[in-house]
């Protein structure tokens, strides 16, 4: 299985619905700095259904490492693991990690919120489609410093594929009924 990973540009007012409310939330807080700091945020205060596909890193030693503070239910559900306290360097997937690394590493690059969109490839002898996710991210810090990234995922093209590519079975309830393909 492989992927294609893309830095999307956008702007605020293209963005889903969902991730422009996270945006908007950020943007206030920070008025007239670079960025908010993470001290600010009030996780209540972004739209409810958001927080448990939430993940927030703390960035050591400017990017050596990320740690997660939080990792969202939702997320810990579809990678079969609740990954708070622990580096992105224990995701079960190399690959994953390297994508991690690349896409967090953006974010300390070009110090501004970033939206990422992935498209996985099953194995060619598969006859299933490609399926896709975008991945919303939001720096935190103060001055020059980004010590917080906010992570936003969209999984709302759910697919048996994107259950393969984090290495995990779908939970009992989403392949009953064909929900999962």
């Amino acid at each position: 299985m492989d992927y294609v990973h893309k830095l999307q540009e956008f702007r605020a007012e293209d963005l889903s619905r969902d991730f422009r409310q996270a945006f908007d939330y950020w943007d206030k807080l920070r008025g007239q700095r670079a960025r908010p700091t993470w001290r600010e945020v009030d996780m209540m205060a972004l739209p409810l259904r958001l927080v448990p596909w939430c993940s927030v890193v703390d960035v050591i030693s400017d990017g050596e490492d990320f740690v997660f503070r939080f990792f969202g239910t939702a997320r810990a559900r579809m990678q079969g693991r609740d990954y708070t306290g622990r580096s992105v360097r224990e995701f079960t997937s190399d690959k994953m990690v390297a994508k991690a690394f690349a896409e967090l590493g953006d974010v300390l690059h070009r110090r501004a919120p970033l939206l990422h969109y992935t498209e996985i490839h099953p194995n060619p002898e598969d006859n299933r489609k490609p399926a896709g996710y975008e991945v919303f991210r939001l720096p935190f810090g103060s001055g020059d410093d980004i010590d917080t990234i906010l992570t936003i995922v969209d999984y709302s093209a759910l697919s048996r594929i994107i259950y393969d590519w984090f290495e995990v079975e779908p939970p009992i309830d989403l392949m009953v009924g064909g929900h999962v393909n």
